[in-house]
């Protein structure tokens, strides 16, 4: 995880829910704690959030038998990538 903070920053995802649940995942990882499912679910108090980790962790769940996790975030990352690559090429524009 502290490996994918290096080329994601939280403010880059688009929802404000998943930049707090990076942003908590991130500072678990950070104290050594593993930022699994349980420790999240344990940590967060808005009922929101945890709403939202559990329709996550049941998305990821029905996903993971077409695509292993790593390729999974190997491709979210080539997609940060190209986005942050069409972002500078407008700003070059202007």
């Amino acid at each position: 995880l502290l490996a994918v903070a290096e080329e994601l920053r939280p403010e880059e995802l688009s929802n404000p829910a998943a930049q707090i649940l990076f942003r908590l995942a991130l500072g678990l990882a950070r104290e050594g704690r593993t930022p699994d499912f349980a420790t999240l679910m344990n940590t967060l108090e808005d009922e929101r959030y945890k709403n939202l980790l559990v329709d996550l962790d049941e998305r990821a769940q029905t996903r993971s038998l077409s695509i292993e996790p790593a390729e999974r975030l190997r491709l979210f990352l080539d997609s940060v990538r190209r986005e942050r690559l069409a972002l500078q090429q407008q700003q070059r524009q202007r």
